[in-house]
């Protein structure tokens, strides 16, 4: 079954003076789209975890990188199965919000909200664990 997406970009295509050009067009723009994507992905991870991406520029930070990868699995256990569901479907399957949504067959922003609040929510615990560490 084709998607609202497809069938409309077929039926522009069809209309289209210079398919060629626009099949250029949507595709430049789709490269563009997932350029954005992973720079925001890059920003999230630096975000919720600095000292892993710190890490991987420096070799000193090897202990920190240990204790921050520890504490991020730990709090991944505590995670209920759905939720982990969620963060592999977005972060290691790299699947958009939209696709989850209709993986699932829920509503977008249910999708979009649960994931919002699990980010604040690792963030926030290792932020502490950094805290801890700090001191």
């Amino acid at each position: 079954m084709l998607d609202f997406q497809t069938t409309d970009l077929l039926r522009r295509l069809e209309q289209s003076v210079a398919p060629a050009a626009y099949l250029f067009s949507c595709l430049r723009n789709r490269a563009r789209d997932l350029v954005k994507r992973k720079d925001r992905e890059a920003a999230l991870l630096e975000e919720a975890a600095p000292d892993l991406v710190a890490a991987s520029f420096d070799g000193e930070a090897a202990g920190r990188s240990e204790s921050s990868l520890a504490a991020l699995n730990e709090a991944l256990r505590r995670l209920s199965r759905e939720d982990l569901e969620l963060i592999k479907l977005r972060f290691w399957k790299g699947l958009s919000i939209r696709s989850i949504a209709q993986r699932r067959s829920e509503p977008y922003s249910r999708v979009a909200v649960r994931l919002f609040r699990l980010r604040r929510r690792l963030a926030a615990s290792l932020g502490k664990v950094r805290e801890k560490g700090e001191r």
